[in-house]
């Protein structure tokens, strides 16, 4: 016959065997009982924004095995560092030198970025406004312009703006989950002149004529003395 034993302390046990007759005999095993070793793992279950760098500690009497699938430098460190890119569970055991392991896990939560994009840069002329239209926008996020002088709102996804001089603006959003990113705008403001240039498209009498003349200009197109396309 077989028995299980669970074996919760160290212990001797004796077993007993009789034969049909009234014979008996004994037997003796010694089961020994070793300790598993002690782990504590910190955090248990976090969340994060992607991108954050996570630190995880692991400490044990005995020696310590991350996961070997984490983008991690070291594997058998008590503290370890890692990019976080997606949700996942990370295992962590620890082996003593009776052979006997602990496990341990922790519960790696990550939302993601806002992903709102501006143009790198915005020329206007003096005196003039452009309404400021970034990508990716969505009604649950918060917005902070900075700094917000020449806009028509720090707070909001897409002012006004009409700078006095050219302005750098920082836009950082935040989801609902408390995830944050920042993208910038340069508002170049620049001097603007126009000149024209006009043609005369018809008389309404032959040039030679002695009497009033009636001369219809037409403008064939605005050009800018600037080297660049503005606003105007």
């Amino acid at each position: 016959d077989t028995t299980a034993i669970v074996g919760t302390a160290s212990r001797t046990y004796t077993v007993t065997a009789w034969s049909s007759d009234g014979c008996s005999s004994n037997a003796t095993v010694t089961v020994t009982v070793n300790p598993r070793p002690t782990l504590q793992v910190a955090p248990l279950d976090t969340t994060v924004c992607a991108g954050s760098v996570v630190q995880l500690s692991a400490t044990s009497d005995g020696t310590i095995e991350w996961d070997r699938s984490l983008p991690i430098a070291c594997y058998d460190c008590p503290q370890v560092e890692l990019i976080a890119t997606e949700s996942r569970t990370i295992a962590v055991r620890s082996r003593n030198t009776a052979g006997c392991i602990t496990e341990g896990t922790v519960v790696l939560d990550v939302r993601p970025r806002p992903a709102v994009t501006l143009p790198d840069s915005i020329r206007l002329c003096i005196g003039k406004s452009v309404h400021v239209q970034p990508t990716g926008t969505q009604a649950a996020y918060r917005y902070r312009w900075q700094p917000s002088d020449g806009l028509s709102c720090s707070d909001c996804p897409d002012p006004i703006a009409a700078p006095n001089a050219s302005t750098r603006y920082v836009l950082t959003t935040t989801t609902p989950d408390g995830c944050t990113d920042s993208d910038t705008v340069t508002v170049s403001v620049v001097p603007c002149r126009v000149s024209l240039r006009s043609r005369v498209d018809a008389v309404t009498k032959p040039v030679w004529t002695c009497g009033p003349v009636l001369i219809v200009v037409s403008i064939v197109n605005p050009l800018s003395d600037s080297d660049q396309d503005v606003l105007v």
